[in-house]
């Protein structure tokens, strides 16, 4: 994918609103959050964040480039039977052949509330060892370094695209230990869990990238009501927010009101939450200035299309990165076929189409089928570049 400037070439202005390249002084980085439903996605000047987008930066230093390092942690086990009598090796044939598939549930289901399963020990309900298992989870850190900024559309092309993170893979299964609650809780109580659930999120992500040479940081989950202030700006309701200028997230209490058909379901805000630390993955990984600067690069030049596409690209690796969480952590927390059916149907209710009622509508955060599909990818795979949504060669439809 190449964007019409050349790689190395020095951006000739800030994306953020100051004369340097991206390692200028303070100014607005717009980081898309989801968009609330029923509602387009506004194409504005970056001048501003734009509606149902957070994204103020404090700073934009400049962070180095992170350098490969041996990413893969898949350790391949062979396990030979020999001598095994016939009738062992029948047996094992007819209990293959009635084993459970691998869970491609129909978009057209009931959703159904259920709560999860916790675990307390080191194995995981199918039998095996769960990795990660001695990883501290850290605090939240109110105070997080600065996102890492390239200095030119080159090095931002190159980040999206070929970035250090994508070669790692995630442990699994993880255990993950929360105490759900319907999206329509308390305060106080949803508040409790979205952040447990950022526990979680750590451990399954900050290994990699920490491995990748970046810093993992752990966002703390502010929940707000409507009006409520931020260092992005006044937060809407209905909605959630990965903010970059300070790093954390925001998640409204009547989030549920958005789309209440899944007001019992347990998994939307946990699916939501990864999501927005999806958003996190990519401001520490570079990717989120990276996109931001050429998103305004290619508004500027009227290729209005083209702009639209980086954002969609954006949010759906944002979608993918929730689904490798989810994966992960399915076995710990209960994933049971309804429970997944919903989370398709989640998904589908997040598309620009299904918000705007318009099927052909084609917007900044992608139409529900793609978006559905985007997760699908990541549920089934701890590879982390199966999540390069910037990646040359995707069919133009899966961008929509």
């Amino acid at each position: 994918m190449s964007y019409g400037v050349q790689p190395g070439q020095q951006s000739p202005q800030n994306p953020w609103g100051t004369p340097n390249a991206w390692g200028g002084q303070a100014g607005y980085a717009p980081a898309r959050a989801m968009v609330p439903v029923g509602q387009p996605v506004p194409v504005q000047a970056w001048g501003q964040p734009p509606v149902g987008v957070a994204g103020a930066s404090a700073s934009n230093a400049l962070a180095p480039q992170p350098t490969s390092s041996g990413m893969s942690k898949t350790t391949l086990m062979l396990i030979g039977f020999v001598l095994v009598p016939l009738v062992i090796i029948l047996l094992i044939v007819l209990v293959k052949a009635f084993s459970m598939p691998a869970i491609t549930p129909p978009v057209d289901v009931t959703p159904t509330s259920t709560t999860p399963t916790t675990t307390t020990g080191t194995t995981d309900p199918g039998g095996g060892e769960y990795q990660n298992d001695d990883y501290q989870v850290p605090d939240p850190d109110p105070n997080p370094p600065r996102l890492p900024a390239p200095e030119t559309y080159g090095e931002a092309e190159d980040w999206m695209q070929n970035n250090a993170f994508y070669s790692g893979r995630v442990p699994s299964p993880v255990r993950c230990e929360v105490d759900a609650v319907p999206p329509t809780a308390a305060k106080a109580q949803l508040s409790k869990y979205l952040n447990q659930i950022t526990g979680c999120l750590m451990r399954v992500w900050a290994n990699e990238l920490n491995g990748a040479g970046y810093h993992a940081t752990r966002p703390t989950v502010h929940v707000y009501s409507e009006g409520a202030q931020s260092a992005c700006g006044k937060l809407s309701s209905g909605n959630a927010y990965f903010c970059s200028a300070d790093q954390q997230i925001y998640y409204a209490q009547d989030f549920y009101t958005r789309m209440p058909q899944f007001k019992d379901e347990w998994i939307m805000p946990m699916s939501t939450v990864a999501h927005e630390f999806g958003h996190g993955l990519q401001g520490m990984t570079g990717v989120l200035y990276s996109e931001a600067g050429w998103e305004q690069r290619l508004e500027e030049d009227g290729d209005v299309d083209g702009s639209l596409e980086l954002s969609r690209r954006l949010e759906f690796q944002a979608d993918c990165y929730a689904g490798v969480f989810i994966g992960a952590v399915s076995q710990s927390i209960g994933v049971t076929d309804e429970i997944y059916q919903v989370l398709l149907e989640i998904m589908i209710a997040k598309g620009d189409d299904t918000q705007t009622g318009d099927p052909e509508y084609v917007g900044g955060h992608g139409r529900g089928y793609n978006r559905q599909a985007w997760l699908v990818k990541g549920t089934k795979s701890s590879a982390i570049g199966t999540c390069n949504s910037f990646a040359d060669g995707i069919p133009p439809e899966d961008l929509l």
